[in-house]
């Protein structure tokens, strides 16, 4: 317990990851969001994440627990998160989310991970974040990986897709058509 981790993510969600001209969607518009979460224990944390006005700048509260690990001899390590997220620094237009982040070591360099995602009160993305937008029930499901390649440094990739069509928002003009892919850094500190 009693651990410190910031992460800083610049998404592209308007590029085509298939554009080569574009350089894989890093062409187009990038929105930055940053976070802090706090391991109160070893299996439990807390956390904080904001991201910027040009999706309505939203809060994120967030804990989590820890329940199953394979350093304890589990054939899979499982957490269990509970999100609260409002637009204009948690002040409206609230969402609550839960998941189920459950992953496997491939070998001492490689992990798959699932995580299945149910959101209440998921509004879409759109040009006037300042109307007031019923909320949707979405389902979705996040497929990654991470793999080390020094002892702590590694790099993850993944992919998140809306499984319900009604999520996907293509009725809002904004609509999510396709997988959402990530990539990233991570760096451990001593």
């Amino acid at each position: 317990g009693g651990s410190l981790w910031t992460d800083f993510n610049h998404r592209f969600p308007f590029g085509k990851p298939t554009n080569v001209a574009g350089l894989f969607g890093l062409d187009a518009m990038a929105l930055p969001s940053f976070g802090v979460f706090y391991g109160v224990t070893n299996t439990f944390h807390v956390g904080i994440y904001r991201s910027p006005g040009d999706v309505g700048r939203p809060i994120q509260l967030q804990a989590g627990a820890r329940f199953l690990g394979e350093e304890k001899g589990h054939p899979f390590s499982a957490t269990a998160r509970l999100a609260i997220e409002g637009r204009d620094n948690l002040q409206r237009q609230f969402a609550t989310s839960l998941e189920l982040a459950v992953a496997r070591s491939l070998t001492r360099h490689a992990q798959l991970y699932v995580v299945p995602t149910i959101t209440f009160g998921d509004r879409p993305f759109n040009s006037d974040l300042t109307a007031e937008v019923a909320g949707r029930r979405a389902f979705a499901l996040g497929i990654g990986g991470a793999f080390r390649l020094r002892p702590s440094l590694n790099l993850l990739a993944e992919a998140n897709y809306r499984l319900n069509a009604n999520s996907r928002y293509s009725d809002a003009g904004s609509g999510i058509t396709r997988p959402v892919v990530g990539f990233g850094i991570q760096k451990e500190s001593p």
